[in-house]
């Protein structure tokens, strides 16, 4: 490959794709272990249940099945938004898709959070954020932050953007 065949292919590989316009939107992860309540192994079959009823009560669809076809992935296909177990079924994540408006985020996992705690609790179940004690107040000021960060991030790189005539030189 000539070098200006190759200077080309990592400009369009890496360069290029940083020159597209800049969204608000945001897209969030949560992990959280999961824990018996009296230090006992987690019943995976709760975890199961919990699952089955919570795919049940939203629109989330399979996407993953393990070899003995226990689900570790399903999806909604209108919001993006996922339930996961990454390594084992002791940590559950809450992937959302992107979304400009924060409250929008915040009410679906709210909504997640509460019916798969509720689930847990009845078997004796927590997930850590319980208990740690984090209170949804916390959850909310962390919400509100990243979102004034953004906003900042956005004006500061607006205000960077090159012009027309500066980015033609």
């Amino acid at each position: 490959m000539a070098s200006d065949q190759l200077h080309e292919a990592i400009y369009q590989r890496y360069i290029e794709p940083t020159r597209r316009k800049r969204t608000r939107a945001v897209g969030l992860e949560f992990e959280f272990p999961i824990m018996n309540a009296e230090t006992k192994p987690v019943d995976f079959s709760v975890i199961h249940a919990m699952t089955d009823d919570f795919l049940r009560t939203f629109s989330f669809l399979p996407s993953g099945q393990d070899d003995a076809g226990h689900i570790y992935l399903a999806e909604e296909p209108e919001t993006g938004d996922s339930l996961s177990f990454d390594c084992s079924y002791n940590t559950l994540e809450f992937s959302f898709g992107t979304e400009e408006d924060m409250a929008l985020l915040d009410q679906r996992f709210r909504r997640y959070y509460r019916f798969v705690q509720n689930e847990l609790e009845k078997n004796g179940f927590l997930s850590t954020i319980a208990k740690m004690g984090q209170e949804m107040s916390q959850m909310e000021q962390t919400a509100q932050t990243a979102k004034t960060q953004m906003e900042n991030e956005s004006a500061r790189v607006v205000a960077m953007t090159p012009t027309q005539s500066e980015s033609d030189t």
